[in-house]
């Protein structure tokens, strides 16, 4: 019984969120390492996926899958006995939903300026490597939270976030720059 309610929903939930007048954006990201991820990597590249769904003409859910990664960051040292190094590669994988707050609506469309919260998980991956062999720490899944501001237009949205994680008392925080097209269904 439970298996069938679970492919019911499964069935109906894209007619469902697809009658409505929801988005799909697709952009990319640029991140800046801040915190105690500074540390260990410097400016990151990547992707985003999300749905926007309205719920009135101010406020949408949101639902966000991020892909970024860091350019390796270099350390080496010279002693007496020769020279060691020391490096990080560190990705993030962010998987969060939320809502935006459209401070200005038109005629129930949802366009300008908004506030955005997004909570989740993130993923952290990387390998670090010392004096050239690879020392693959293991994955880390840590809670996250990410406030931001952007605006959007009929086809793009230009956003800021400043992404929060924490694990064992260290931050893997940074800012993302995020451009995105917009494909939406129902657009008046």
């Amino acid at each position: 019984m439970l298996i069938r309610k679970i492919v019911l929903l499964l069935y109906f939930c894209p007619a469902i969120l697809f009658a409505q007048k929801s988005a799909m954006q697709i952009g990319t990201e640029i991140g800046i390492p801040n915190g105690n991820l500074k540390n260990g990597a410097n400016t990151g590249f990547g992707g985003m996926l999300r749905l926007e769904v309205p719920i009135n003409k101010h406020l949408s859910f949101i639902s966000t899958l991020d892909y970024i990664s860091f350019a390796k960051k270099e350390y080496s040292s010279s002693t007496p006995t020769g020279t060691r190094s020391l490096s990080f590669k560190i990705s993030m994988l962010p998987v969060q939903i939320g809502g935006k707050f459209y401070l200005f609506s038109i005629n129930k469309i949802q366009k300008g300026l908004y506030v955005s919260g997004e909570l989740g998980v993130q993923v952290l991956t990387g390998t670090v490597q010392v004096n050239g062999i690879n020392e693959s720490p293991p994955n880390e899944t840590d809670f996250s939270y990410a406030p931001g501001i952007g605006y959007r237009s009929t086809h793009w949205d230009l956003s800021y976030r400043q992404q929060f994680a924490t694990s064992n008392g260290y931050s893997g925080n940074y800012s993302g720059f995020r451009l995105a097209y917009i494909f939406q269904k129902n657009y008046p």
